[in-house]
């Protein structure tokens, strides 16, 4: 792919690699509370792929295995939340001229200020709603069936700095990494993941890591609570995403 980023700095890898094993030493225990919490991308590709995806897909919604059913036009998410499924995004890991089916690839409106836009389709799906394909037909290979898969999967960035994000906190944490999300509920949007390790944020600063903190909610609820979207823009395979801050998440203590 000639659109293919290669601006790599590994430099920066292993210096941010160090950067958190050293400050995963030495963990303390956090308070079991609801709260403020920083998703890094990290642990949002790891929570939507799941959930949301699975919800936005169109064979999804015509099984009635989706929330979103009949929601096309409605707020299911806060006003800060944009996303576009982009399978033409310059430099994205799966930014292709078509899709499994020979369909081009395209930018497709998901959720723009919270409001639901469209689903993703494949023909197959497409043609039992009366519409077009987005695009979005995957496949492993030539003998395999196509089915809807996201392309580049695009939060859109705000303005705010990691700095001025974590400054903004006077009590919460910050997951980098999840385990156990793939035991999410699909359909109804419930999970219960390890965030291993957590660190805790207090008055505007990274104080100290936890090991055996737990998130406990609902995706859908969560897609409410976003209340800040940062301009930290990463991409993570499928996700390209900046870090976000999501109120009143319970988090368990073990």
């Amino acid at each position: 792919n000639a659109a293919r980023n290669y601006n790599l700095n590994p430099s920066w890898v292993g210096k941010e690699a160090a950067r958190l094993a050293v400050s995963a030493l030495k963990t303390k225990s956090v308070d079991t509370k609801s709260g403020k919490v920083i998703l890094t991308q990290f642990a949002l590709q790891d929570l939507l792929a799941y959930t949301l995806i699975n919800a936005i897909r169109a064979d999804s919604v015509q099984r009635d295995q989706s929330p979103f059913k009949g929601k096309i036009g409605e707020k299911i998410a806060s006003e800060n939340l944009t996303i576009y499924d982009d399978g033409l995004f310059a430099g994205g890991l799966r930014t292709w001229a078509f899709d499994g089916e020979g369909v081009p690839h395209q930018k497709t409106a998901v959720i723009e200020n919270g409001i639901l836009r469209n689903f993703l389709y494949d023909n197959y799906s497409a043609k039992k709603d009366g519409k077009k394909s987005t695009g979005n037909a995957s496949r492993a290979g030539y003998l395999s069936t196509p089915g809807i898969d996201t392309t580049n999967f695009h939060i859109m960035p705000g303005s705010k700095t990691s700095d001025e994000m974590l400054g903004e906190v006077d009590d919460g944490l910050i997951v980098y990494y999840l385990q156990g999300a793939h035991s999410s509920n699909p359909v109804s949007g419930e999970f219960s993941v390890v965030a291993t390790p957590a660190w805790k944020i207090k008055d505007g600063k990274i104080t100290h890591c936890s090991r055996g903190v737990m998130l406990a909610g609902n995706i859908f609820e969560l897609l409410k609570n976003i209340s800040v979207v940062g301009g930290n823009e990463r991409q993570m395979g499928q996700l390209i995403s900046p870090w976000i801050q999501v109120e009143n998440v319970k988090v368990i203590a073990q």
